[in-house]
């Protein structure tokens, strides 16, 4: 894979995203049944999914302060290191709370990097001034993203049949040596803006939600797409949560095809999310490039809802996750433009801490739904969630536009 000369110091960025979502991949086959070879019940493992959303939302905010001030380099590098030490924890746990610590401090670890990651390669490309290059960079981590991904889901559920426990082992060693390479290969050659002047203290907490909601009111259209990502995640969370009880107890499809499934659209994602990119740059805006990708998942969505087929939703399942790899660079680079740099992480934590919160209001409210009305009825309202999303990318597109 060829690379522009002019950005090889976004290489760790690259080996990042391959390395640290083939760690990822390893545990994904297997997760919930390493819960209950630790003898967990169906209660006890939805709590732990809470716990870690939970944990997303308190410390999305403050991590994305915290990179502002202090460097996005250092808060990637504390992001895997965090990371690695809730897999040590995972593996050593028997009992349920300190699962759930693990939960905790993965969940720390996320969100040190989540919106830290972003605005380090924004920052990069800035100060070299090719910022017509972010969305073709984010595309490019999206492939390396997919591609470890589906290596870790090939290797994991193998890994897993030999024995659950040592799918913590890659895990662990991956992210120490995501946490390696950051602090070696990361140039961080601009000085965070935000610095706190010397004897002056800061909120770690109010200081940010302060400074956020300030750059808000200052452009209007970033709270819009803060409210298409909260939809956004609302929706998709509904097939997220039940696709594989769906597919196993309703349609019959055996679980052992789960993980070829995952591979199959992350393979779509790497072979075409760059031609998707060219074509995109072809309209008038790349909001239009999001509202047909959200507007076709939306009708997967949908469809997926009323079909009795296993091999029609098999199909639509693979379209709907292409379509939101597709997406995602298509939704960091329109983000990402409109963000000032000296506030970027903690609006990106800001936007972050929006998506967690459509899946952690998604959880609250499609339990009951799945169990009095069936999963069938949630796939419809998230197809409909979904649909209000674009509305609201609509309203967004024409005030851009109009600007």
């Amino acid at each position: 894979m060829n690379f522009p000369t002019t950005a090889k110091r976004l290489y760790p960025y690259y080996l990042i995203q391959f390395l640290s979502n083939l760690s990822l991949g390893i545990i994904i086959p297997v997760f919930v049944l390493y819960f209950r070879h630790r003898h967990l019940n169906l209660f006890e493992i939805a709590a732990l999914a809470a716990i870690f959303e939970g944990s997303i939302v308190l410390f999305e905010l403050p991590t994305g302060f915290v990179a502002d001030l202090y460097g996005r380099k250092l808060s990637v590098v504390l992001s895997f290191f965090a990371i690695g030490a809730a897999g040590v924890i995972f593996r050593l746990s028997t009992i349920f709370w300190a699962l759930a610590l693990a939960e905790i401090v993965q969940g720390l670890g996320e969100t040190l990097k989540s919106g830290a990651f972003e605005a380090w390669v924004v920052d990069s490309l800035k100060e070299e001034g090719r910022d017509q290059d972010i969305r073709g960079v984010f595309a490019r981590g999206v492939r390396f993203e997919r591609a470890g991904y589906l290596l870790g889901l090939v290797a994991g559920g193998y890994l897993g049949a030999y024995h659950i426990t040592a799918i913590w082992y890659p895990f662990i060693l991956g992210h120490l040596l995501c946490a390696t390479i950051a602090l070696s290969l990361m140039r961080e050659s601009k000085v965070p803006t935000g610095a706190v002047p010397h004897g002056e203290r800061r909120s770690l907490l109010g200081d940010p939600i302060r400074e956020g909601l300030k750059a808000l009111r200052g452009q209007r259209f970033l709270l819009i797409l803060f409210v298409f990502s909260f939809l956004g995640n609302f929706g998709y969370e509904t097939v997220d949560q039940y696709w594989q009880v769906h597919f196993s107890e309703d349609l019959g499809v055996n679980p052992r095809y789960f993980g070829w499934m995952v591979g199959i659209s992350s393979s779509i994602v790497i072979l075409f999310v760059a031609a998707i990119n060219r074509l995109v740059g072809r309209l008038r805006d790349v909001h239009y490039g999001l509202i047909v990708l959200d507007g076709t998942a939306a009708i997967c969505v949908a469809v997926l809802a009323l079909t009795i087929s296993p091999a029609v939703a098999i199909g639509l399942f693979l379209a709907l996750e292409a379509f939101r790899g597709f997406k995602k660079p298509l939704f960091l680079d329109l983000l990402n433009r409109h963000i000032p740099s000296e506030l970027r992480a903690t609006l990106l934590s800001l936007e972050s801490l929006f998506g967690s919160l459509g899946e952690v209001m998604a959880g609250l409210i499609i339990g009951g739904l799945a169990f009095y009305l069936g999963i069938r009825f949630c796939f419809g309202l998230g197809a409909m969630v979904l649909g209000l999303a674009i509305m609201v990318l609509l309203l967004s597109a024409r005030r851009t536009l109009g600007d």
